[in-house]
This record gives structure tokens, sequence and C-alpha cells, in this order.
């Protein structure tokens, strides 16, 4: 089975539209806002921005402020620093609408955050295919074997019980202290 293009971004797009309908349109109106401008920071030269700091964009004045050169960092370094300032941005911008945002009331504000959810989708698609994975290469995922399934599955279940086990002690002590 071949997954190309186009359904990943599909999936990242239902996926994302999902979470919208989810947490509803205020809070994805919020967060939507938040992405999209650190897109068109970081896709805009927010990055030489930031590491030559204000004086340095202004004519080259410093004002005896000491300022990094943009055209010294390698390029690992630029995107090192992008995608963890992304990354970071991401998480806020979700944040912020988690915490700024009211839950959705009813199925109405649901439905309106598919659209802003989608939105983000694509802006996380778009800076992901842009940054991380330039110039048409291709990622490659491998399904597991038979063997390999069946050899971690008496791992997998061992770890399941244990953590139900886990659950249930920490369920049955609350619920001892609370009488």
């Amino acid at each position: 089975m071949v997954v190309d293009q186009t359904h990943c971004f599909t999936l990242v797009l239902v996926i994302a539209a999902a979470v919208g309908a989810h947490r509803g349109w205020i809070r994805e109106v919020i967060t939507c806002a938040i992405l999209l401008g650190t897109v068109l920071f970081l896709n805009f030269g927010g990055l030489d921005f930031l590491l030559g700091g204000v004086g340095s964009v202004a004519n080259g004045a410093t004002g005896g402020i000491a300022s990094a050169d943009p055209a010294t960092c390698s390029p690992a370094t630029k995107q090192t620093i992008t995608t963890g300032l992304f990354g970071l941005l991401t998480y806020l911008g979700y944040r912020a609408g988690s915490r700024y945002g009211s839950p959705a009331q009813h199925s109405g504000h649901r439905i309106a955050g598919i659209i802003p959810g989608a939105l983000n989708g694509a802006a996380i698609a778009y800076y992901f295919t842009n940054a991380l994975v330039p110039d048409g290469r291709q990622l490659t995922f491998f399904a597991p074997t038979a063997g390999t399934t069946t050899s971690l599955l008496p791992e997998v279940f061992g770890l399941g019980l244990l953590g139900l086990l886990i659950a249930l002690m920490v369920a049955g002590a609350s619920k001892g202290k609370s009488s």
C-alpha cells in the first residue's frame, strides 16, 4: 500500500479538524492566530531578526549591544532554532487557546471549530514539509512484521496489565480516602 503526499496532507487536515471540533471554535481561533503568526514570522526572516537583534536590522547600528551575525550561523543551527521555536510556539498556541478560550457550549461551536482546526493542521503541515523535509525528500515508514509483533506481544500485554493494576490501585485508594 502506498500512501502519497496528498493522503498524508489530507490525514493531517482531518485529524486537526477533529481536534478543532473537539475544542470548539473560540479556542481554535486563538490557536490559529498564534500558529499563522509564527509561520509568517519564521518564513519572512524572523529568525534573522531574532539572531541579529533589532539594531543590526536597522542599518547595522547596534547601539553598543552585541548581536550575532545571522550569516555566520550554520544552516543546521538555524534549522534547530526554528524547529524548536515553532514547536514551542505551537505548544503555547494550543495552551493559550485552552486557557483563554471558552470551551464549546453547543454543537454549533464544535462544527465551527472544524475550519480553524483544519487551518491549524495546514499550517503545521506546511511548516513541517517546507522546513523539516524540504526539496521533495521522503520519509519511509515500515510496518512491523508478524514476527516482530509476535515477539513483542507478551511485553505489551504485561505492561498493559501492570498499568491497569496500578490504575485500579490508585482509584481504590482515592475512593477509600473520600469515605
